[in-house]
């Protein structure tokens, strides 16, 4: 185990004893690039709402890729720290998301007796 930690660690070091900045640079870099189009819609659509300038609509296609792009940066960072590989982030529902069809949304008046 911890010679698989030590190869892990290896790769992100490029050798050395500290973590290689140009991967931190490049991961942040790529975020960056990946999100531009949501970041800005939601600063300036959603969060801070300036309708007198004009953005692009962010795309599902930008979305999907800026969702990816976290996904493996995530999956990086849990094979660095854990020294362990994973698919990455999964969804995972926090509710009861059948409770609304448990109960009837409209009952009609002649029913209610």
């Amino acid at each position: 185990m911890q010679a698989m930690a030590n190869n892990t660690f290896d790769r992100f070091s490029l050798g050395g004893d500290t973590l290689a900045t140009d991967w931190v640079d490049f991961a942040s870099t790529w975020l960056r690039a990946v999100s531009h189009r949501i970041r800005e819609y939601v600063d300036k659509r959603i969060a801070h709402p300036d309708h007198a300038s004009e953005i692009v609509i962010p795309t599902f296609s930008d979305l999907d890729a800026a969702v990816d792009a976290l996904g493996e940066v995530d999956r990086q960072i849990h094979l660095l720290l854990r020294a362990a590989d994973y698919d990455g982030p999964e969804p995972y529902v926090q509710f009861n998301w059948a409770a609304g069809l448990e109960v009837p949304w409209y009952v009609p008046a002649a029913r209610q007796n």
